[in-house]
Formats: C-alpha cells, structure tokens, sequence
C-alpha cells in the first residue's frame, strides 16, 4: 500500500475527506473507480473545502466542464442555504449524560459531507483523528494550518466557539485539541502538573 490508504476502500472510508494537497489524487480516483455518483460528491467535497485546496478548485473551475461546474456550485449553495440554521445536534437523538456528542458529530458528519459545514468540521478533524487512526501506514503528513493555545485547553465552556457548528466541548472534542496541541512538541513543556490533572 506504501501509505496510500486510498487504495482500500474501507481505509478509505476512515477519512472520508482529502487531508493534503496531495491526498487529492488518490481521493479522486477511489471516487472515480467506484462510480460517477461518487465522482461528483468527491468534487462537492473538494469544493466545500476550496478555502484549504484553493489551487485544486481553481483547476476544477478551469477544466470542469462549464455547465457541470455551475450545476454544481448551484447545488452546493442551495444546500448552504438550507443548512444556514442547521445543526447536527438538532437531528441528533437527544441521550443523557452523552459525554462523547461530539464523536457522534464527528461521525454524523461524514453522512452529509455535502454540506459545507460538516465537510469543515470533518475535515478538520481527521486531519487529526483519522490520521492516528490510520498512523502504522505511514500516512503522508496533513496539511494542518491551525494551532491551539493552551488557554484553549482549559476552557471552561460548553459549546466550541471555533467550529462552523456548535460542538460540545466534551472529552472527545478536548482530545482532539489536545493532539494538535501536543504537535509542537515544546508545547508538552508549558504544560503543569495541575493543567493535566
């Protein structure tokens, strides 16, 4: 396999989303060795992520047929549109005590990544997530342009503030910063013994 996860669909379906520029290729044509319906959500995904792929969706735009291309861009804002209000949360079943929401979520996600938002989160995530899940193949390194403070670990609120959707600031969503917290190795130093506990 030789780190390229794409090749297996079932690897495949663990990041559901591209995590690198050069994860792009390989994403695409899993996509398009399956079918043409999965073609096309491959490049609503790559488009809903066109702020982090910003070179990859201007090639879309340039060699994707025109009218393929505005139908798709119009199917993307209706959806926007619709999910504006949107939250996972409000189709989620409500449990008690759920102290994993978040995880929910992060998997609820992967169901609707036509919808921009969760196409964000998800990918987000398993730039982190989905790559340790996956780390004994020898994964190519994500493109991860964000870095938590540690002021962020700490908080004490319920809702994430920096997500497109409200996610709960549970155990699963703390672990999460906590991995991209502990990617600069000298961030481990600033950590006390009373910040861990």
């Amino acid at each position: 396999m030789n780190g390229n996860f794409r090749k297996a669909m079932s690897l495949s379906n663990i990041i559901p989303t591209p995590i690198s520029e050069n994860d792009i290729s390989p994403f695409l044509l899993r996509a398009t060795e399956s079918s043409l319906i999965d073609t096309v959500h491959a490049i609503i995904i790559i488009l809903n992520l066109s702020t982090e792929f910003k070179e990859v969706s201007s090639f879309i735009f340039k060699y994707l047929d025109g009218e393929i291309y505005t139908r798709i861009q119009e199917e993307i804002n209706k959806v926007t549109i619709r999910s504006e209000n949107w939250s996972p949360k409000k189709n989620h079943e409500e449990q008690e005590d759920d102290d994993y929401e978040s995880l929910d979520i992060y998997r609820f996600c992967s169901a609707f990544l036509e919808v921009p938002k969760c196409t964000s989160y998800r990918n987000r995530l398993d730039k982190v997530i989905g790559v340790r899940l996956l780390s004994e193949l020898n994964i190519n390194s994500p493109s991860i342009d964000f870095e938590i403070k540690k002021d962020a670990l700490l908080v004490k609120e319920d809702i994430a503030s920096n997500e497109d959707i409200d996610i709960p600031f549970d155990s699963f969503y703390r672990t999460y910063l906590f991995l991209i917290f502990i990617l600069n190795k000298n961030n481990l130093l600033t950590l006390s013994g009373h910040d861990i506990k």
